[in-house]
């Protein structure tokens, strides 16, 4: 992602915020994938039904940002026909670098196997 106007000279902080979430609610759907990568926290049947939701950046220092997102998840249960569904708030630090893009901090998460049991 890219905010235009931003070099080496722009004083970062609040006033950059209405901006910043211009930008990320319009490309959003980019960086999407990797903000709710593996539902499995919640079940191996967890599904996003509805994306992601911007919903606040705070200003932390120098050029870090903080996003708060959400998103809604729902599992399927036909047989049950007892289906579950929640909305899950998260939250990111990313940066804005010199040339105005947005660098995110995301998590790296390794699948376990069997070696992780013992």
């Amino acid at each position: 992602m890219l905010v235009n106007g931003i070099n080496e000279n722009t004083a970062h902080g609040p006033h950059l915020i209405d901006e910043l979430m211009k930008v990320i609610s319009e490309e959003v759907g980019e960086i999407a994938p990797r903000l709710i990568a593996n539902l499995r926290h919640i079940n191996h049947r967890a599904d996003c039904i509805d994306g992601v939701v911007p919903e606040q950046i705070d200003y932390q220092s120098s050029n870090e940002y903080l996003l708060t997102y959400s998103y809604e998840w729902t599992i399927y249960n036909g047989c049950a026909d007892m289906n579950e569904q929640d909305t899950v708030e998260e939250s990111i630090i990313f940066t804005v670098e010199d040339d105005g893009t947005l660098e995110f901090d995301f998590e790296v998460v390794s699948e376990r196997n069997t070696l992780n049991e013992f």
